[in-house]
């Protein structure tokens, strides 16, 4: 009875062990921006000019265990002063250099953002094939309300070790320049 109640704790200890958070956020640095997507870098100009960009937020993490580094980037979208939407980018850099490894890691990151879960009768991800972007891996999810309003887009993109993520929602129209999106990701 004593070597089963220890192997239980045994296994627990084990699990708690295994369950350790290893991310620590660490200061985000003025050269960290290099590595993010802001808005410039995806909307068409008209609608840059229009808005006002409010509540920027920085974060860099990095997992000690893995040695992964995560920059993130968050942004609210205003226009005559209503909240018209909102802007989020993701760049996760691997230690892996394996391609076969980073396509792995790519769609365990697609199915980690479960869009499937998100739907509702108003409010779903749709898989775009409208973007053709010159990436061997990507995906394009349109964000759609009521059956017809494009609201936004989420992109996932895999460069070499990279996983980039930008997902824009806007309550107006806008254009997305693809242009500028291979630009900005070539320079990363």
């Amino acid at each position: 009875m004593q070597l089963n109640v220890n192997r239980f704790f045994y296994l627990m200890l084990l699990f708690f062990i295994s369950c350790n958070n290893t991310k620590q956020k660490v200061n985000f640095q003025e050269s960290d921006k290099t590595k993010i997507f802001f808005e410039k870098d995806i909307l068409a100009e008209q609608l840059l000019v229009n808005i006002e960009i409010k509540n920027n937020k920085f974060e860099k993490v990095v997992d000690k265990k893995s040695e992964e580094i995560t920059y993130k980037y968050e942004s609210e979208l205003w226009k005559k002063n209503k909240l018209i939407g909102s802007f989020a980018s993701s760049y996760y850099v691997y230690p892996f250099s394996n391609i076969d490894e980073m396509e792995i890691y790519f769609l365990a990151y697609i199915v980690g953002h479960k869009y499937g879960e998100v739907t509702t009768p108003n409010f779903r991800y749709e898989r775009n094939n409208r973007f053709k972007l010159p990436y061997k891996e990507y995906q394009v999810y349109e964000i759609i309300v009521n059956d017809s309003i494009s609201f936004g887009y989420n992109f996932n993109i895999l460069k070499d070790n990279k996983i980039i993520f930008i997902s824009i929602i806007i309550k107006d129209k806008f254009k997305i320049e693809i242009d500028k999106i291979t630009k900005r990701i070539d320079e990363i």
